[in-house]
């Protein structure tokens, strides 16, 4: 762990986060309080309010806490002066007042959300059949200590508003209308199910948000741009509309903001002590790139078996397709083959392939060829389905095929790898550079190892377990599947998988996975959950209660990974020229809360080819002084940033750590398979890759 400037404490660090300060009001405000008018005030928790206050409305119980306040035009009978310097959550919620009143009065396009966050839509561009908005989302920041408050902007991307309204898209297109679910009504973005009467009446001014499924009915594609330096594009968009809103002569008579971003002084700036990673290929050979480690040295663990064998699995009338794909992965040239990267014998076996000809219904067909398939116990076998579908398929029956015949082949112990038909043809010589991606999966899937890291990724004996979520609203399916004992050097050892709504299961889960580890590991020292989402007490008490009982006294820590890459909290270095912090930096939001960037920039002034955005930390503990020391604070976030480099889908540093992203990649698999799949002869190999 490295702190800023010498830990001097109190010295800019120069760094900058996106948060705009601003002066707070001198004088005390008047307020009206209300137990029942809910159409006039504004609805608040009354335990925030002083205790002589609260007394005044004994009807409230923390069971039925709500009460409405008013900070404009009072006509509740029960009025307050607030002094908002000693009242900071009733000072966030005045502010956030004023903010959403400002934007209201500008006649801007927006929303308030469930978190209390106010989004502001900022026109990008128009065409012929919809409007295109950047969406930006401000949320008032208290600050820490004697820190000034602050507006926290976030870019929050793209939305798109129909040019039909709702009564001309009812008319000409009435098969869309149950896919509206987002409307505009006088620029305010509300769901339509909880549109006003004065909208309803008014359907001619009522226009849909665009969405995936309305899309797909309408026939309007959304463009989807591969942004490969989205640091620099975000940090851009929000210091325009920073300057487009917020530095106006009409909001500096309401906030008086400071003219410069939030600094982050060196007490909350940090960086991992060895961000540099080295990855140990087989023999111990050692190398800091992947691509070029594993071309001279091999894989770590080698796939155990005679021959490794490919096959297809194609439609009859895309014999082309097959040729050339059987070229470039079976060939010995130079610049082809997966055999230079597995470093096994590896033949493509024309005789199993799997072709089919009913292209609406072809499981049948596959099953029963995958079923009549003769296979050698001796022999590795990895299919590769060319398919005719990308992922963003919308029909779902064309969706649910990849899954299907991954499902079918997994029946028989085979791995899968699915080739997009169109992609690869698209891509022509250039799918050479496909192919260590496809062999670095292959190894793994295969049951070999391709890296391992070259320190370990605990300090202690650390059991890290992870849990991910994936979800479908539009079948109502979410799983959780777990993938579990991950050795100090980031060996993969096991996983499994469980419907979310089972609760205890995670309880389960855990004593299973920790059973199993310290049968084959001697004791651990502390036990590590990354999760997808933060714990509730209510949700961690069986855990505990497990522990204790099978551990008594194991310090349990848990590390919430959000599950998307976020810039709530942007983080810039202003003496630098790119402004991304270079890789293995993290900063101290309060409470536990951190950001960790993880991406290819070593050295200032010479950044990668990739600008990724943070990933946005959360910490619990069993034994919270634990977190108030540094050094185990460093330690468990140079765990997360070193699972990020054991991504054995692609030969660059994946955005997530394979705790978080692994369960999930799992869940989405298993969520689609018809049958419940017998994993356990499979467990230790990651064939979800």
């Amino acid at each position: 762990m490295e702190n800023n400037l010498n830990n001097v404490n109190e010295a800019d660090s120069g760094f900058i986060i996106n948060h705009l300060p601003f002066e707070p009001a001198n004088e005390p405000i008047e307020t009206g309080l209300s137990k029942t008018d809910s159409k006039h005030g504004q609805r608040i928790d009354y335990r925030i309010l002083p205790e002589d206050i609260q007394i005044l409305f004994p009807e409230c119980t923390p069971a039925e806490p709500e009460i409405y306040i008013q900070f404009a035009s009072i006509t509740f009978s029960v009025k307050l002066s607030i002094d908002l310097k000693e009242h900071r959550e009733l000072a966030r919620i005045y502010y956030t007042w004023k903010l959403h009143r400002h934007f209201i009065r500008q006649k801007n396009y927006h929303t308030k959300n469930y978190v209390d966050q106010l989004e502001v839509w900022d026109l990008h561009q128009k065409d012929e059949k919809a409007a295109h908005f950047c969406r930006f989302s401000l949320k008032v920041e208290m600050g820490k200590g004697g820190e000034l408050p602050a507006i926290r902007v976030s870019y929050s991307g793209r939305s798109s508003i129909l040019s039909k309204n709702l009564l001309e898209l009812s008319s000409q297109h009435p098969e869309a209308i149950d896919a509206v679910t987002k409307v505009i009504y006088n620029k305010r973005i509300v769901k339509l199910k909880n549109l006003s009467p004065a909208g309803l009446q008014n359907r001619d001014q009522v226009y849909p948000i665009l969405n995936p499924e309305l899309r797909t009915l309408l026939g309007i594609k959304k463009a989807t741009v591969l942004d490969l330096k989205k640091f620099r594009t975000h940090a851009d968009l929000i210091e325009t509309f920073a300057g487009k809103y917020l530095h106006t002569p009409e909001m500096q008579a309401e906030f008086r903001f400071k003219p410069n971003w939030k600094n982050v002084y060196n007490y909350s700036a940090f960086r991992i002590s060895d961000p540099e990673i080295n990855f140990i290929f087989a023999n111990g050979g050692k190398h800091q790139e992947v691509h070029n480690g594993l071309l001279q040295y091999g894989p770590y663990q080698p796939v155990n078996t005679k021959q490794i064998k490919l096959f297809f699995i194609y439609h009859l009338s895309e014999t082309e397709y097959r040729d050339q794909l059987a070229d470039y992965l079976s060939s010995k040239e130079t610049n082809k083959g997966l055999i230079r990267y597995i470093k096994a014998p590896t033949s493509y076996d024309q005789k199993l392939d799997i072709v089919y000809d009913d292209r609406e219904d072809p499981m049948v067909e596959i099953r029963r060829q995958i079923y009549q398939l003769t296979l050698d116990t001796r022999t590795a076998y990895l299919g590769l389905y060319l398919s005719p579908y990308d992922v963003w398929e919308k029909d779902t029956h064309k969706h649910q095929l990849y899954y299907h015949i991954k499902e079918a082949l997994l029946q028989r112990r085979i791995a899968t790898q699915t080739i997009d038909r169109d992609k690869f043809w698209r891509a022509g010589t250039a799918f050479r550079w496909w192919v260590p991606n496809i062999a670095i999966a292959a190894i793994a899937k295969l049951g070999g190892i391709p890296w391992v890291l070259d320190k370990p990724l605990a300090a202690g004996k650390d059991l890290v377990v992870g849990f991910g979520l994936y979800s479908t609203l539009k079948y109502n399916m979410r799983v959780v599947g777990s993938s579990v004992c991950f050795t100090e050097d980031g060996k993969f050892e096991a996983y499994d998988y469980f419907p979310e709504s089972e609760g205890f299961q995670l309880a389960a889960q855990l004593e299973k996975a920790l059973t199993k580890y310290l049968r084959h590991h001697e004791g651990i020292d502390r036990l590590v959950i990354h999760y997808y989402k933060d714990i509730s007490q209510q949700d961690f008490k069986p855990v505990q209660e497990m522990i204790d009982q099978l551990r008594p006294g194991l310090p349990v820590v848990t590390v919430h990974i959000h599950s998307t890459k976020t810039d709530l909290h942007l983080v810039q270095n202003t003496h630098d020229p790119v402004g991304l912090p270079l890789n293995g930096s993290y900063f101290h939001l309060g409470d536990h809360q951190y950001v960790l960037y993880t991406n290819d920039y070593k050295m200032q002034g010479l950044p990668g080819r990739f600008l990724p955005l943070p990933i946005q930390l959360g910490l619990q503990s069993s034994v919270p002084e634990m977190l108030e020391d540094q050094f185990v604070v460093a330690s468990l976030i140079e765990q997360v940033h070193s699972f990020s480099f054991l991504h054995w889908r692609s030969i660059r540093q994946a955005p997530f750590p394979v705790t978080v992203s692994f369960p999930k990649m799992l869940a989405s698999r298993m969520v689609w398979f018809e049958r419940e799949v017998d994993v356990e002869g499979a467990n230790g190999i990651p064939w979800f890759l």
